[in-house]
């Protein structure tokens, strides 16, 4: 079931929206329950929103039936669109992909594809994945390298836990909107102390997947209009 308490992400989505414009192809990625889904889906939500950027917008679930038939249905409407494009072309189309990791080591055209967005080619797509890592084990060590022979992933083309610039977690603005709404709809005073709300913030790192937990916990041990006291919050951590 969804929450019906929830934040835009407005500064993030554009964030992310940006670089993909920029540099072609963006990959979300972190551990499970860190917030990629959802930023995924806030940004499928915005781009079909947006006039005159892409031409279409595709949303492919790699977790969900099929691998190959999700993919194959994707590429089939992307088709020709890894082809360079010309000044004054359509607009590009939007591929945006959850699950990726799926595709390492599989699918060399499509890594083609993106690569030549990273290398500054203007193709007829953009792509944002989502996966659970940007590196794999080397079939040589067992170590974890990056897949060098896929991408170079930089901070320029991937949001992270730590990415200093556009991340997975909440800036405190986006923070606070996510708290404003949880009390909204719950009617409870949670978090409506400044020290405390403060206290997770600088707990969780403003990690997306925590912060939601922790409003997710508290929605199941607080009734409508019970306030928010210290005990309570040790029992939910």
């Amino acid at each position: 079931m969804a929450r019906k308490y929830m934040t835009p992400r407005t500064m993030t989505v554009s964030g992310v929206l940006s670089m993909t414009t920029r540099v072609g192809a963006v990959t979300l990625h972190g551990p499970p329950g860190t917030g990629k889904t959802s930023l995924l889906q806030l940004l499928h939500e915005a781009a079909r929103r947006m006039t005159g950027i892409f031409s279409d917008v595709i949303y492919v679930n790699m977790h969900a039936g099929d691998l190959k038939s999700a993919l194959s249905a994707a590429l089939l409407t992307v088709g020709g669109l890894f082809a360079p494009t010309t000044t004054g072309s359509k607009m590009p189309l939007l591929l945006l992909a959850n699950g990726a990791q799926k595709l390492y080591g599989k699918e060399s055209k499509f890594w083609t594809g993106i690569r030549r967005l990273h290398s500054g080619e203007q193709l007829g797509v953009r792509v944002i994945l989502a996966s659970e890592y940007i590196s794999m084990p080397s079939p040589s060590s067992g170590d974890w390298e990056p897949e060098s022979d896929l991408l170079q992933w930089n901070e320029e083309c991937t949001v992270g836990l730590d990415s200093s610039r556009v991340g997975l977690h909440f800036p405190r603005a986006e923070y606070g909107e996510l708290l404003r709404s949880f009390r909204r709809e719950k009617w409870v005073d949670a978090l409506s102390d400044g020290e405390l709300s403060s206290a997770v913030y600088n707990l969780t790192a403003g990690q997306a997947g925590l912060v939601t937990g922790i409003l997710d916990h508290t929605n199941e041990q607080l009734l409508p209009g019970e306030p928010f006291a210290e005990d309570m919050f040790d029992k939910v951590l």
